[in-house]
This record gives structure tokens, C-alpha cells and sequence, in this order.
């Protein structure tokens, strides 16, 4: 089932994460999927790119999941922007210091291909409809 998106920006610096999880938007239906490898690209891409989701990792080479997530909730054009955090990082405290930095989404890796598919429904569920 194609899910309502036309553009995830993909955030990680794995190579291996980014193939996987870019293949996983792109067999629910989104037809294109930028993928970056640290926070300051993202943040930069943010500048001017409008996707309908962001899918960080926590762990990266510069400005951190965490950090991006508060750089999208202060920036008042794209603070209603969703954002899936999909990180090893799995210890209660983790998903909840990412919730409150404004992440809408956690999922832990290793992960199911279900187990993202709803995660990622969950996501966008919450987001209020643009009509």
C-alpha cells in the first residue's frame, strides 16, 4: 500500500542503513528519497528542500538526531515536519530524550520490514491533515 508521501529526506550515516531504508520508502510508494550522510547536510538541504518526512538516526558524524530534530521544531517553516528516528540507540532514555527534542517516531535497529511499515503509518497518522 503507497503511503501519502512524495519526498523522505534520510538521514544516516551508514551507507548500508541508507540503502536499506531508502529501498523501504521506495517499496511503500515514495518516489523520491534523498539521502544524506550527517546533520549539517540535512540541515542545509532543509534550507530549501520541503519533504514530507525527515528519518534520522541518532548517531551521526556532526550534529547529532537529537540535534536535528531541535533545528526542525525551531525553525518555523518546517516545525510541523515529521520526523522517524530509526537508531541503534535503544535504551528507554534515548527514545525519550528524541521525543522531546521533537522526534514523532522511534524505531530501533534491528528491525523488522513490519515493524518500520507501521512505525512509519504511525508517523504519519499523527500528522494533521493539510486540507
Amino acid at each position: 500500500m503507497a503511503l501519502p508521501l512524495r519526498t523522505v529526506l534520510l538521514v544516516d550515516d551508514s551507507l548500508m542503513y541508507r540503502k536499506l531504508l531508502g529501498d523501504l520508502f521506495r517499496d511503500l510508494g515514495v518516489p523520491e528519497v534523498v539521502e544524506l550522510p550527517t546533520g549539517w547536510a540535512a540541515m542545509h538541504y532543509l534550507r530549501e528542500g520541503r519533504p514530507d518526512l525527515v528519518c534520522v538516526d541518532l548517531v551521526l558524524p556532526d550534529v547529532s538526531g537529537f540535534g536535528l530534530c531541535g533545528h526542525i521544531r525551531a525553525t518555523p517553516e518546517i516545525a510541523n515536519l515529521p520526523v522517524l528516528v530509526v537508531s541503534s540507540r535503544n535504551q528507554p532514555e534515548d527514545k525519550a530524550r528524541a521525543m522531546r527534542a521533537g522526534a514523532s517516531g522511534y524505531l530501533s535497529k534491528p528491525f523488522t520490514v513490519e515493524d518500520f511499515h507501521e512505525c512509519v503509518r504511525q508517523v504519519l497518522a499523527a500528522v494533521p491533515s493539510q486540507t
